[in-house]
This record gives C-alpha cells, structure tokens and sequence, in this order.
C-alpha cells in the first residue's frame, strides 16, 4: 500500500467497528435498497429492521423491486453516508409463527405501520445478510478528498483510505467540461 500523507498503516479494529455500526443500525427507522437486474436499477424506502448485521424488510410480492431480488439477489441499503453491500432472500410470509421475533422487532419499532400491513395481500418478509459496509467521512470540508472505513464481513477485516487514492483523476474530470462550456459561450457570443 503506497503512503499517503505520512499514514501507511490503514487497518482498523474490526469489532469495534462492527460493534459501532450494529448500534447505529438499531436507529434507522427506514433505508434506501436498491436492486437491479438486466441494466434496471430500482429502489425504494421500505420499511426495516436490523437484527446484527442482518436486515429485514416487509414488502408486496407483486412490485418490481421483490421480482429482481428473485433474478439477482445482490443489493445496496443506502443512509446518508453508509452503504451495505449483501445478499437478498426471500423468507416467506412475514405473519408467518415461525418470524415470530422478527415480527416483535417490527411491531417495536413501526407500530402503526405494523398493524396496517397486515392488511395488505401477499406480504414477503425479505433478508438481507450484509457482507460489506462502507462508511464516507464527510466532515473533512477543506480537502477534496474522504476518509472512507469499511467493513468487510467476509474477511473479517476492517480498513479506510482516502477517496481521492481510489479515484486518483476524479478532480480532473471537470476541466474538460469546463473548457468546453468556455468554447461554447465563445461561439454563442459571437
């Protein structure tokens, strides 16, 4: 790994992380997930639980979203500076006694909505075993670069780097535009 700013070392505690980020999911009330199959990319806000570094999700069966997690279980849960990466499945119906603790946690944490769901025809409950979660640092203004932390479950391994090491050129992308927006307003002017 090449040095960057004096820092070489990269890794950080991978339970302390973890620990960190399953306290922080326990407060997400709802999360962005997004799927995609065959170059479509679709999300919405559902309803979610956490249980560890598992989510859970309430949904109709008819809508797009659940259609694609069949053809491609691989999705992104989005909040304002966290992604987790995993794998979607398909459980069953939510109301079903054997979610029994699945079906508490949501009656816990969306009470209301909860209860009205259970009007709706052919719920599926769909899991969501996260296997990456990456973190952006946004509280750094003054720099054109982010610390990003990730966690990977898999490896068990925990590291950060810096944005600007992972894109070394995105800051270079907008000169060109810039200069083309410069030789368009040179010939409307003329």
């Amino acid at each position: 790994m090449k040095t960057m700013y004096g820092e070489t070392d990269r890794t950080l505690d991978f339970i302390s992380l973890k620990k960190e980020i399953i306290e922080e999911t326990e407060l997400y009330n709802r999360i962005y997930l997004a799927t995609a199959y065959k170059n479509q990319v679709h999300g919405f806000y559902p309803l979610c639980v956490f249980i560890n570094l598992k989510a859970y999700i309430v949904y109709p069966d008819r809508f797009i979203w659940v259609k694609e997690i069949e053809k491609n279980p691989n999705v992104v849960l989005n909040t304002y500076n966290k992604q987790y990466y995993g794998k979607a499945k398909i459980l069953g119906d939510p109301y079903d006694e054997k979610f029994w603790r699945i079906q508490m946690r949501f009656r816990k944490k969306h009470k209301v909505s909860w209860d009205r769901c259970i009007n709706v025809p052919r719920l599926v409950l769909i899991e969501v075993k996260i296997n990456h979660v990456t973190i952006m640092d946004y509280q750094n203004d003054y720099v054109p670069y982010w610390k990003v932390k990730h966690l990977d479950l898999k490896k068990k391994e925990a590291f950060w780097h810096y944005i600007f090491e992972e894109f070394p050129y995105w800051h270079q992308l907008a000169e060109p535009i810039q200069e083309e927006r410069e030789i368009e307003m040179q010939e409307i002017t003329r």
